[in-house]
């Protein structure tokens, strides 16, 4: 019975290893130490150093049996993120039935490949569609303009499909097509030039551009119309919360939630996030004047990641009915400007004035304190245009934030001067 149960143990550690032969006939061979000791080598010089494709099933090393230093499992991961290399996009429909396209994606390293698979939406709500590193797609259904909900573990999002009574009227992109941890983010901005609307003294126009959003979208987004931001409403496209008031506000882009393409803006008194929205990106800034008017002077772009836009601000001033008197330190122009924090020019000059005796002064003024070495004289003589058409230049840094800026003019004599100008550029 004993040699039974050997050959039979002999047989389960060979398992499918066929490269030496072990042959062991219980009538005609000792059972001695040295027969044993034959055969055990042979099996482990088998397993140890002649194990090949053939001895291991197809299909049966899954990622738990493979190091983390060499499991590709890992290594994908690692290298590019969660991403959709291909498809897994629902489409529209004229009912509440269409497919998500055939694709393949990488859910925390692990590659996922689907055929197109037919969904059924509900009515009159919002889909969140999703897809987990087993590759079951999931879905999280919600009211219409509701806010997003938390992608489930181990998921990515694909898309959001919007219904309403009896079709499928919309589909949001939200796929990262991009390998997120091969792609350098450069967060910036071409065109997308800021400035008020000519009309409509509360709204704020942007020019056609691109945007990278970075990290909060995974993608770069271009509109190819301008966009706007009208400060007497609340949403997308207005203000995020309240009503236009005097003071400072701040311009945000968005992915545009109705498609994977443009991008939106939002006004708003915060400068990191607006109220209610998240993903948003700091792109601009203006100054309310009143409670219905936006300044058209005092509009700029956001320069704190390197934008390419001008964040530029420029007042001009026609006045030739207000006397200046003699040896008074008078305020010609006040500008608001915000700044990311990089070097201002700040020019200044006059464009004409009545000519009188004496000697004419300019100066600056930042956040009521007198700049020192912003000050230009000239002397001149009756019947001479002192000053017209001369621009002084002073360079500052300011902390980032906001800021009044102040032109200042003195004279020797009673003037009437005709026109003026401010301008500040953050560079």
């Amino acid at each position: 019975m004993k040699k039974v149960l050997l050959a039979i143990a002999l047989l389960m550690a060979c398992g499918t290893a066929q490269a030496g032969i072990i042959s062991y006939d219980q009538f005609t061979s000792a059972t001695t130490i040295t027969n044993m000791n034959t055969a055990m080598n042979t099996m482990f010089n088998d397993h140890n150093g002649n194990i090949t494709t053939l001895n291991i099933a197809d299909g049966t090393i899954t990622s738990a049996d493979i190091a983390a230093s060499s499991n590709p499992v890992v290594r994908d991961y690692e290298l590019i993120g969660n991403m959709v290399y291909s498809g897994l996009l629902p489409v529209t429909s004229t009912d509440l039935t269409s497919n998500i396209s055939a694709g393949t994606c990488y859910v925390n390293g692990y590659r996922i490949t689907k055929d197109a698979t037919s969904k059924t939406y509900t009515a009159s709500k919002d889909t969140w569609v999703y897809i987990d590193q087993n590759g079951a797609f999931s879905y999280s259904v919600v009211n219409n303009d509701a806010a997003q909900p938390t992608t489930p573990d181990n998921s990515v999002l694909l898309a959001k499909v919007v219904t309403d009574t009896d079709n499928i009227t919309s589909v949001v992109d939200y796929r990262n097509l991009t390998p997120a941890n091969l792609r350098i983010y450069q967060n910036y901005i071409m065109g997308c030039v800021i400035s008020r609307d000519i009309s409509d003294s509360d709204k704020i126009s942007i020019d056609v551009g691109e945007i990278e959003l970075g990290t909060n979208d995974g993608k770069i987004r271009i509109n190819t119309a301008p966009v706007y931001v009208n400060f007497s409403t609340t949403g997308r496209g207005a203000l995020d919360t309240g009503t236009l008031a005097t003071g400072y506000y701040y311009i945000h882009a968005i992915s545009d939630d109705a498609n994977s393409t443009n991008w939106e803006a939002i006004g708003s008194l915060s400068k990191v996030s607006p109220t209610g929205y998240s993903g948003t990106r700091l792109v601009g800034w203006c100054y309310a004047s009143s409670a219905s008017t936006i300044s058209p002077d005092s509009v700029g772009a956001y320069k704190g990641k390197g934008s390419g836009q001008p964040n530029i601000a420029y007042k001009r001033v026609d006045d030739t009915s207000r006397a200046y008197s003699a040896n008074v330190l008078d305020t010609l122009a006040t500008l608001r400007f915000y700044t990311s924090g990089r070097p201002v020019s700040i020019r200044y000059g006059v464009n004409g004035l009545a000519a009188a005796d004496g000697n004419k002064e300019l100066c600056l003024s930042i956040d009521s304190a007198a700049v020192p070495g912003s000050w230009v004289g000239f002397r001149g003589a009756t019947g001479t245009p002192f000053l017209e058409g001369r621009d002084a230049e002073y360079f500052v840094v300011l902390y980032p934030g906001e800021h009044t800026i102040d032109f200042k003019y003195r004279s020797t004599a009673s003037d009437v001067i005709r026109n003026y100008h401010l301008i500040a550029e953050e560079k």
